[in-house]
């Protein structure tokens, strides 16, 4: 079977770093013991039987092969250790390595506990990616409520990766690649690949990270879905504008370039799952845009017209820089990430199972960013969750709960006035600016008429 060119990359990365975790992708909840443990794992087996989710690498054809049986694919455990500390252990489980050689790459995980279940679906990004994993939430979802009503005759209409990858290898001919890559070259001549955000120490091999999240509701969000709708532009956008303005005053860079995975499936294979991830650029030009409104209107620009170039792979980009750059590039390419792929923030939508979704626990302990901006934009319509990963051995995590404030700050300051000069935006609260301004520079002194050399007899 042929992998897409975005499996290519993933496939590249793991054989560099076979015993990282850091593309794994999951979702992960906690269920009231209500739920029919049986019927959850027939729901999983429906939902599994897809070509997609039956995967290893086989490293001398250079193709995927599917050789396993559902019952490889879902384990139960019991954990009867304490409560309190099931959270590290559901991390760890979530953070094993796969091995892309020998698979499964797909896992499904039912933990029965003292007083609850969980339940973990997990795999390789190779495998599956943000839309691969909200599909087959809804398959389990749907699976799992009609066994309940007893119908035992359940299929999923299933599109054929195959000819899905085919139909990417037809689009992408040698004319369009050249087109995609005069496109990227020109459009990032001279500008920052990074964001020099302060660091506690400087570029090194680790790539662990944590996460710290934020909510928004009531007044403030309403506020913020407002002045949104307003704008006339995408939630993601007016989000990556905000970051933007919040990263450029952190790093006194008045061009930020941000990277977003986006979502490469041909249009008439959308609900296919599997991996057809692609990492695309967003400039926030705050140097050619000096209102927030501006700046927005400039990123709606610019989205439609690299709408025709975002699926130029990632890896062929940044080895055109390397090629076409005079200055020396070093290791770290386009450090900071925003995205709308934050999963497991909603409950499964069993019928009468009380759950939730675990959004502390369903997330990779390593990241090739060192920040991630990741936004729920699809799940609760009352409230926004946002988590920011961040690699943890550079970046202090007080200054990462301050960045975050500071960046809330910066929302509501814009969703009171959209127009306002991003020059008069201050991350500085009143009372901290008075002290730094006025209070810490009071060095005036009372001088006496005194000469220099009468001060000395005295």
């Amino acid at each position: 079977m042929q992998i897409s060119i975005y499996q290519e990359r993933f496939l590249i990365e793991w054989l560099l770093k076979p015993n990282s975790s850091k593309y794994n992708v999951s979702l992960a909840y906690r269920l009231e013991k209500t739920v029919n443990i049986e019927y959850l794992k027939e729901a999983c087996k429906y939902s599994l039987d897809d070509e997609n989710f039956f995967m290893a690498f086989d490293k001398q054809n250079k193709s995927y092969r599917a050789e396993y049986q559902l019952d490889d694919f879902i384990v139960e455990l019991d954990y009867r250790a304490s409560e309190d500390d099931i959270k590290d252990y559901l991390i760890d489980l979530i953070n094993t390595p796969f091995n892309l050689y020998e698979g499964p790459l797909f896992r499904a995980y039912i933990i029965t506990s003292k007083s609850n279940i969980y339940f973990i679906l997990f795999a390789h990004h190779i495998l599956g990616d943000g839309p691969a994993f909200r599909i087959l939430k809804d398959r389990v979802e749907q699976a799992y409520n009609q066994l309940l009503a007893g119908n035992k005759e359940i299929s999923f209409f299933k599109e054929s990766y195959t000819q899905a990858v085919e139909k990417e290898c037809s689009f992408i001919t040698q004319e369009k690649k050249e087109s995609a890559k005069s496109f990227w070259l020109e459009s990032l001549a001279e500008y920052p690949l990074n964001v020099d955000f302060p660091l506690s120490t400087s570029f090194n091999d680790s790539i662990k990270s944590d996460s710290i999240h934020l909510e928004f509701h009531g007044d403030e969000y309403t506020n913020i879905k407002k002045v949104i709708k307003k704008s006339r532009t995408t939630p993601f956008l007016f989000f990556a504008a905000v970051y933007g303005i919040a990263l450029s005053k952190y790093s006194n860079q008045d061009r930020i370039l941000l990277s977003y995975p986006i979502n490469s499936r041909p249009k008439e294979y959308a609900n296919i799952t599997g991996s057809f991830v692609n990492n695309s650029l967003l400039k926030v030009d705050l140097e050619e845009n000096h209102t927030f409104d501006k700046l927005v209107l400039s990123l709606n620009k610019q989205r439609k017209n690299s709408k025709n170039h975002q699926w130029y792979s990632l890896n062929n980009l940044v080895q055109d820089l390397r090629e076409n750059r005079v200055e020396d590039l070093g290791d770290e390419f386009f450090n900071v990430c925003i995205s709308e792929s934050l999963l497991s923030t909603s409950p499964l939508d069993f019928k009468g199972v009380e759950n939730e979704g675990l959004l502390d626990v369903s997330w990779s302990k390593e990241s090739d960013f060192l920040l991630s901006f990741l936004i729920d934009l699809s799940s609760n319509k009352d409230k926004l969750m946002i988590q920011l990963e961040y690699q943890c051995e550079r970046l202090k995590l007080h200054l990462v709960k301050k960045f975050f404030t500071h960046f809330r700050d910066v929302l509501n300051i814009v969703a009171l006035n959209p127009q306002i000069a991003i020059k008069d935006i201050s991350l500085l609260k009143e009372e901290e600016y008075q002290e730094l301004v006025y209070t810490n520079n009071q060095t005036d002194k009372s001088y006496t008429s005194t000469t220099i050399h009468e001060a000395f007899q005295t």
